[in-house]
């Protein structure tokens, strides 16, 4: 049997730009199965090729966490499939890494700090930015601001510089995680904490969000987002928070960090 391969715009095999080739796609098979349904056209539903998106879209997004995810199979294997699997939903190839960046915010990378402010001990949680997992953070150890850093890139390790947040960055009881820089939205986002493991003991802690520059592998020059504040999940084991990315920096409040 005959194996597509992918022969033009190959600049275009990004992970980012294949998963917007797959959500293009998805979205024109469902908004045809939607009128399949209302008007009762009785077509044939492609519920292999669905199945077959959703299944190489999670492969890609893990890749895209942990390049050595599924070494068997390249970027430009899944490239030449999904590029046959979406003929008909083209999307102009501009071949950069991912949606365009907010103007201005190019060589920005996000920073959260999750951080047990008040040192009590607070439930675990597994943190979500605009439903895609992130993180887990635990927080059962008292009497220490521990909880986790969240950075808005994985295509490298990166070291920050110059630390703009309300707790001290200790990489024993804080631990850093990376997330794909396309998960950041231009407006409103949304963090959501799950709770996985009640300690019994409430919480609240603070969600400091900047924007640093990237130099190489460092990150240097914060500037301000948003500080946000942390408490119990709702009765379902969950709460969420959102910040606005309209631009990339805000003026800063002249305590970000109080939180009496």
């Amino acid at each position: 049997m005959l194996s597509p391969r992918l022969t033009n715009c190959i600049e275009c095999t990004t992970i980012p730009v294949l998963i917007n080739d797959i959500d293009c796609k998805l979205t024109l098979l469902a908004n045809s199965e939607y009128n399949n349904i209302v008007f009762m056209l009785n077509n044939i539903t492609q519920g292999d090729v669905i199945s077959d998106l959703l299944n190489y879209k999670r492969i890609l997004t893990y890749k895209y966490c942990n390049p050595e995810y599924a070494p068997n199979y390249t970027i430009q294997m899944i490239a030449s499939k999904v590029k046959r699997l979406t003929a008909g939903c083209e999307i102009p190839c501009n071949c950069n890494n991912g949606p365009t960046p907010l103007p201005g915010c190019e060589n920005k990378v996000l920073v959260i700090q999750i951080c047990n402010i008040n040192q009590e001990e607070d439930d675990n949680f597994d943190i979500y930015l605009n439903n895609e997992y992130i993180g887990h953070i635990d927080l059962t150890m008292s009497g220490v601001s521990n909880g986790g850093m969240f950075i808005g890139d994985n295509s490298s390790p990166l070291t920050i510089l110059q630390p703009d947040f309300c707790c001290p960055i200790n990489p024993q009881i804080m631990p850093t995680f990376s997330f794909p820089t396309y998960l950041v939205q231009h407006g409103i986002n949304t963090l959501k904490f799950v709770r996985t493991q009640d300690n019994h003991n409430g919480n609240f802690g603070i969600i400091a969000i900047r924007n640093y520059t990237r130099d190489g592998i460092t990150l240097i020059n914060p500037c301000y987002i948003d500080t946000l504040f942390y408490s119990s999940p709702n009765p379902d084991g969950y709460s969420e928070y959102t910040f606005d990315y309209s631009q990339c920096c805000y003026p800063t409040p002249f305590d970000p960090c109080n939180w009496d």
